[in-house]
Order: structure tokens, then sequence, then C-alpha cells
């Protein structure tokens, strides 16, 4: 299944195509599966990003959720521009490190996430908690761990 992409705010049948729903958290739009408990869901993370898709190339903050086998995404999210809104399953993804950084290490500089025709690349991660209304920054093992599966 390739990349589904869907330019500005999605309509009904957009929105119902991609399966998400989004929820403003400070500045930022998150995006929310429609089905999930938004207080429970805590894959939600934010980052700076640039996103290629067919001819195009956005680079902006960047929120992702990772449910149910698919990555759903909103960039930018900070409403800073029209929104690109997208849904990528994650069986369909090649996913791969470059550098480090941290005090011992450990944690990846950039994570680069593929798939045909759709090329992300997210540095500087933050966990988002929609329950408490807080965040976690340096986050980039804990996304990585949940794309690898």
């Amino acid at each position: 299944m390739p990349a589904t992409i869907v330019q500005g705010e999605p309509g009904a049948r957009e929105a119902s195509e991609l399966g998400l729903t989004s929820k403003s958290v400070g500045k930022l739009q998150v995006p929310v599966p429609a089905a999930a408990q938004t207080e429970r869901h805590k894959h939600v993370y934010s980052a700076d990003a640039s996103l290629r898709t067919d001819g195009d190339e956005r680079v902006g903050r960047c929120c992702v959720t990772i449910h149910e086998g698919f990555v759903l995404g909103i960039l930018p999210a900070d409403q800073s521009a029209a929104p690109l809104w997208f849904k990528v399953p994650v069986s369909d993804l090649s996913v791969a490190t470059e550098g480090q950084k941290g005090a011992f290490k450990k944690r990846p500089a950039l994570i680069v996430v593929d798939t045909e025709g759709f090329s992300l690349r997210l540095s500087d991660v933050d966990q988002l908690f929609l329950a408490r209304g807080n965040y976690q920054a340096g986050r980039e093992a804990d996304l990585l761990a949940v794309l690898q599966g």
C-alpha cells in the first residue's frame, strides 16, 4: 500500500481515508488516530523534519503517531503553512539512522524513514504525552524502537 498524502486540512472523506483526526497541543497540530483514546495513546512524537514526496519537499516541525501498523503525520504541525497530512504502512518502510548524539552517544542524530515516493528525515524528537499535556525531549531511540517493531 503506498503512502496516502493529503494537502491541506482534510475533509470528512479524506479524514476517514487517513483514519485520523487532529488535536491542538499548544501551538502544534497533533495527528490522533480516529479510533484511539487520545489520552491513552502513547506513541505520539514531535520532531524537526524534512519530507520528500514525488516532486515536493517540505521542512518544519512534524508530529507523527504510530498506531495499528501505520505512521500518521502532519507537516508542518505548527500551522506555519498549509499542512501535509500523511499515512504510511510501517511494514512498507525502510528505517535507518545517521550519526549519534547525547552525552553517551546512544541516540541517533537522524532517523530516516523511506518507502516508494516518500522519504521522511526526523531529528530532535520529543515524545508528547497528551493526557498530561507535556513532553519529554531526546526520544529518538524510543521512536526508532516503535518504528522497527
